[in-house]
């Protein structure tokens, strides 16, 4: 989907009128189903995994950097 992102970078006001139902299903099509399956399934399952490690690790270095702040004081 470099096309895609390149529409969206290069167009983005006309991204809608580029990127037509008809055309995402063109440039999937070459694709087998299972790559398509497999695909939208780490669409749907990979960010909700993802994102406690980020949020857990953003919210350790924000409490550190805050309790050093608040130590230097």
């Amino acid at each position: 989907m470099a096309y895609d992102r390149f529409v969206s970078i290069f167009r983005p006001l006309q991204y809608h009128t580029v990127m037509t139902p008809w055309k995402v299903k063109q440039l999937i099509s070459f694709l087998p189903k299972e790559v398509n399956i497999f695909m939208s399934m780490n669409y749907i399952l990979i960010p909700p995994l993802l994102h406690p490690i980020v949020y857990g690790i953003k919210t350790k270095e924000i409490r550190q950097r805050f309790t050093k702040a608040i130590r230097s004081m």
